[in-house]
């Protein structure tokens, strides 16, 4: 089973897209003088754009970036390479693509018999979501650095997205990349074989 298809739309927790603001409450008691303040007119809440179902190319692309990630976050915690170098890169090729990638820790199910953390995908343009999964022993750190201020990445709506084209192509990239070889320093030879291949 691929690894993407052990998640589906309702898998993903739900998103709080606004904060509602309420307007502060009017003194009414007797005596009391007007605000000067000028009155906001209420906020409008956005609503929330359903999770669109995942086209087969978002899948693939989103479970081959899952084998990609475990290969080269194994590395890191071996001490082979180093987390903060991958983690730069990975937030910013997820923003060119148009991807926002959240994680979640699970705890072992009848899909992933140990801990670990669900990568929950969504592409900006039209909602569609898929997910993979990293190891808890591996993917820790990785993950937390991914959280932090530093990588931190604003998308916004309208954004150039990656389309099911282009996704299933990276895809197919991605798989006969990693059967090519199972050398050491995944992520150096990753970045040098996409850089020549655009």
């Amino acid at each position: 089973m691929h690894p993407s298809e052990i998640f589906n739309s309702h898998d993903f927790p739900p998103i709080d897209q606004s904060v509602f603001e309420q307007p502060p409450p009017v003194d009414q008691s007797p005596g009391s003088r007007p605000s000067s303040r000028k009155r906001q007119p209420p906020r409008q809440p956005s609503t929330t754009v359903p999770a669109a179902e995942p086209t087969p190319a978002f899948k693939a692309l989103c479970g081959w970036i899952g084998r990609l990630l475990a290969r080269i976050v194994g590395e890191c915690a071996s001490g082979a390479d180093q987390y903060d170098r991958v983690v730069e890169w990975f937030a910013k090729w997820f923003h060119s693509m148009g991807i926002a990638v959240r994680f979640q820790r699970r705890q072992p199910n009848k899909y992933v018999d140990v801990p670990h953390y669900t990568g929950f995908c969504t592409r900006i343009s039209d909602n569609v979501r898929s997910a993979f999964f990293l190891y808890e022993d591996i993917g820790l750190e990785f993950v937390n650095k991914m959280r932090g201020p530093k990588y931190r990445q604003t998308y916004k709506p309208g954004m150039p997205c990656i389309n099911d084209l282009d996704a299933a192509r990276l895809a197919a990239f991605i798989e006969a990349f990693l059967a090519s070889s199972n050398e050491m320093f995944t992520f150096d030879r990753f970045v040098g074989a996409l850089s020549n291949a655009q």
